[in-house]
Formats: structure tokens, C-alpha cells, sequence
């Protein structure tokens, strides 16, 4: 069944007001820090209500979480569909790592987000989020392509009980990169 024209537009309208209040979120976020940005500081450069913000998200941390899961999920499939591309586990490894590189160079503001803004949201319990973005445990996760099983994506780190630590306890970086 169609939907009638003016709720057609009247969506459109929601849908662009939450574009809106995400991208200024994200600018905000990226730009000055998660923990500096208030909700009053997002609705001022969205040029919406407060109302409106919370119309779509019950808090700033939930509206953060969402833009993680947007940004970071995007990325993810741009990078496994990159990487599945490949012939064998190291031309797989190399595009799946370019396009990531790639994607941080092209949009700086999510990899902001996604790289160090999350960083304190894990000890505010983002642990959550990070099962659900990322539903399965390493080491059963389905492969890249063909069925194979996905390749250790990175061999250059080791616990540091497994060898003597260079330079920072919990994690051991290989001299050699001849491992991968």
C-alpha cells in the first residue's frame, strides 16, 4: 500500500532533521571531543530543538553510540568488501589496510571519532556497542571470501609473557615482519 504524499514529506523532513543533528554531532565530537560537546552545543549547530534531539536519542552518550555504530559500521563493510577482493590472506590483509587508511585520509572526522573519541566510551561501557558491531568472537569469525577462514589480521602483536617486552608491558612488537 502507497503511502500518501504529505507522509512521504513529512518523513523526508524527520529523516533530514536527524541528518542534521548526526553530522553536527559528528563535527562536534570530532572536533573538540566527546566529553566537551553538550547536547545544547549539537542542537545550536543542527539549528534544531532540544526536543528534536531528544526525539531521536535519549542522551548524548546514546547518540554518540549510534554515530559510532553508523560510522564504524560503514567503515567495516567498506573494508571487508575491499579486502574480500583479494586472491590469497596477504593481497586480502593489503586492501583490507589500504582501504582503512584510505577511508581515515578521506573522512579525518570519523576516524577521529572511531579511533579516539571511543576510546573513553569503553570504560563508560562501551562494550556493548562493540558486540554489536562486531557480533562475533575473534577466531570464528566467517572468512573473507571462498569460505576460508579469516587470516590473524595482526600477527605483529603478542602478549608480552610470549616474549620480552620492547618497549611497553601487555604488548610485544615482532622485529620481524617476515611473519605475515
Amino acid at each position: 500500500m502507497a503511502l500518501p504524499a504529505a507522509q512521504l514529506r513529512r518523513d523526508a523532513r524527520v529523516e533530514r532533521r536527524r541528518r542534521r543533528i548526526v553530522e553536527a554531532a559528528l563535527a562536534l565530537f570530532a572536533g573538540q571531543g566527546y566529553t566537551v560537546t553538550s547536547v545544547d552545543d549539537i542542537v545550536t549547530r543542527a539549528r534544531v530543538s532540544k526536543s528534536a534531539f531528544y526525539e531521536f536519542f535519549e542522551s548524548k552518550e546514546d547518540c554518540f553510540r549510534d554515530l559510532l555504530e553508523q560510522e564504524g559500521g560503514a567503515l567495516i563493510h567498506d573494508v571487508l568488501t575491499d579486502a574480500a577482493t583479494g586472491h590469497d590472506h596477504h593481497e586480502r590483509l593489503r586492501l583490507g589496510i589500504t582501504r582503512f587508511v584510505l577511508s581515515c585520509f578521506e573522512r579525518s572526522d570519523v576516524a577521529r571519532l572511531l579511533i579516539v573519541e571511543s576510546v573513553g566510551l569503553g570504560r563508560r561501557g562501551g562494550g556493548e556497542r562493540r558486540r554489536r558491531v562486531f557480533p562475533d568472537p575473534p577466531g570464528r569469525r566467517r572468512g573473507l571470501a571462498g569460505g576460508e577462514p579469516v587470516p590473524d589480521l595482526c600477527p605483529l602483536v603478542r602478549p608480552a609473557r610470549a616474549r620480552r617486552p620492547l618497549n611497553r608491558p601487555g604488548l610485544q612488537l615482532e622485529r620481524s615482519f617476515g611473519t605475515m
